[in-house]
């Protein structure tokens, strides 16, 4: 993956995570906790998840190529 896919990709989960945080500001602020069901709240969490997965992944990677230059470059930090 190409240094702006990955950098596309990383603020494409952040955004999306922003956004579930955002959801339940909005359900925990007007007590409607209670109203949704809890399918829905598993499926916003295990979505989170694998936001958070994707995330780890890629940071992963960013690291790694950035280990990889700084051996060629022979970068030394």
């Amino acid at each position: 993956m190409e240094d702006l896919e990955r950098y596309n990709e990383l603020n494409k989960h952040i955004s999306a995570l922003e956004t579930f945080f955002d959801v339940f500001h909005v359900v925990t602020n007007h007590n409607l906790l209670g109203e949704l069901k809890s399918s829905s709240i598993s499926y916003l969490i295990i979505e989170m998840g694998e936001r958070l997965e994707s995330i780890k992944k890629l940071s992963k990677e960013t690291h790694e190529k950035l280990q990889d230059f700084k051996k060629t470059t022979g970068v030394i930090s």
